[in-house]
């Protein structure tokens, strides 16, 4: 196996298999669906390291930190941060995927931060993002990062905002959702029931994920073939 790919959700995992399906024959790319969070992504990163992957890419959707972040930006980070590490880890691949693809769309390096449990609010986000100078928080890869420091293989993140900074995630939205990123209709209709104030939140919601969407496909389309060239991860000649 070349490339490992950890993806929370199974939307992810659908975007990251219509990418794979493109690619020539005789690439080994494998991607695991984790669920979300830390303990999940973990147990994820560690199958694809002893499946014998030389890359991890921690890819799928984000929240932004800063208000200048639009949704389906791209988020290529130099730095994972979690509350007790910082894992720095991923740089040189930052630097190889922001190089291929700048031409895409709107990029940020710099910061992303891992959390234990959703960001719910601006307030939140905008406190989160100054205490640990992230410009981008997830769930997952500073999980991802840490297995690839202890594995000694290489790691790179590659996320797309679905969530800005000044957005309040709805109620709805988090009671609907379990944690394989699975929306429950009957749930999201009785927490609308119970919220009816959330509606243009909630389709504010579902229009960045929308973005985030298509941005994270045509950068993983980029992607995946750099991180599977022996040559830009430090396996060639």
């Amino acid at each position: 196996m070349d490339l490992g790919i950890v993806v929370a959700l199974e939307r992810e995992a659908r975007i990251v298999r219509r990418v794979l399906g493109r690619l020539p024959a005789g690439s080994t790319v494998t991607v695991r669906v984790s669920g979300m969070g830390g303990s999940c992504a973990r147990a994820a990163a560690h199958s694809l390291v002893c499946g014998g992957a030389r890359v991890l890419l921690s890819a799928g959707f984000a929240g932004a930190l800063d208000t200048r972040i639009a949704a389906g930006d791209l988020l290529i980070p130099d730095r994972v941060r979690d509350d007790t590490r910082d894992i720095n880890h991923a740089c040189v691949l930052a630097s190889t995927l922001r190089e291929a693809l700048w031409p895409i769309g709107p990029l940020h390096g710099g910061v992303l931060a891992s959390v234990a449990r959703p960001v719910v609010s601006a307030a939140g986000k905008r406190d989160l993002g100054e205490r640990l100078g992230a410009m981008g928080v997830d769930m997952e890869s500073a999980a991802i990062g840490e297995v690839a420091h202890d594995a000694g293989v290489a790691f790179v993140v590659l996320r797309a905002v679905s969530d800005v900074a000044d957005l309040d995630l709805p109620r709805t939205a988090l009671e609907a959702i379990d944690v394989s990123g699975r929306v429950d209709g009957v749930g999201l209709a009785r927490a609308l029931l119970r919220h009816p104030g959330e509606v243009l939140a909630l389709m504010r919601l579902a229009v960045g994920a929308r973005r985030a969407a298509r941005s994270l496909e045509r950068a993983l389309t980029v992607a995946v073939r750099v991180l599977c060239d022996p040559a830009a991860t430090g396996g060639g000649p």
